[in-house]
């Protein structure tokens, strides 16, 4: 479930393509080839909904998180922590303004920082979450295929990860201008 929530947030963001999904005894992995971005706040706060996806993922299927996201400095969570920092201390794009405040990570001891990173990481689950419910279904059915051949390429995975594209393809479609006919006189 947490992989294949990576892996269909990352395709319905359009940020990347996923060449490899894998389970082993250490957990999971979903290896992605990233396009590229411009930098803007949307393609950061895309890039931490993608990496809360997974732990969305199991909110969504299992009403619960387990600590599959969290551990070594390699972890969802870690890297998510790291992304929100940036935007707040190095990219100019936080609440501090256009200031580079360094690349150190002593500002995890400022509880109002803190607050903030946690802000940002909890809106991008939330985001992922948004994204994966209207797919459930799809990544029950991806999410068992991958439970029982324990690995799926991107060219296995693709007819879940292009239906999830082309649903929010349609939801992001502009409405079409609907034309009043004006009342004769």
């Amino acid at each position: 479930i947490h992989e294949c929530g990576h892996a269909l947030v990352t395709a319905a963001l359009g940020h990347g393509q996923i060449q490899h999904i894998a389970l082993d005894r250490a957990g999971g992995q979903t290896r992605i080839r990233r396009a590229p971005r411009a930098g803007l706040i949307a393609d950061h706060s895309d890039l931490l909904a993608e990496l809360m996806a997974g732990r969305a993922a199991e909110r969504l299927v299992f009403g619960e998180v387990t600590s599959g996201a969290g551990g070594p400095e390699d972890s969802d969570l870690a890297l998510a922590t790291r992304v929100a920092l940036a935007i707040e201390t190095r990219f100019g794009l936080g609440a501090e303004g256009p200031l580079w405040l360094g690349e150190t990570t002593d500002w995890l001891h400022d509880k109002a920082m803190r607050q903030r990173l946690r802000n940002r990481i909890e809106a991008a689950e939330a985001e992922a979450l948004g994204i994966l419910t209207p797919h459930r279904a799809l990544l029950e059915d991806m999410a068992q295929t991958l439970a029982t051949r324990r690995e799926l390429s991107g060219n296995d995975a693709a007819k879940w990860l292009d239906e999830v594209r082309m649903t929010e393809a349609v939801a992001e479609a502009p409405e079409p201008e609907s034309v009043t006919p004006l009342a004769p006189r």
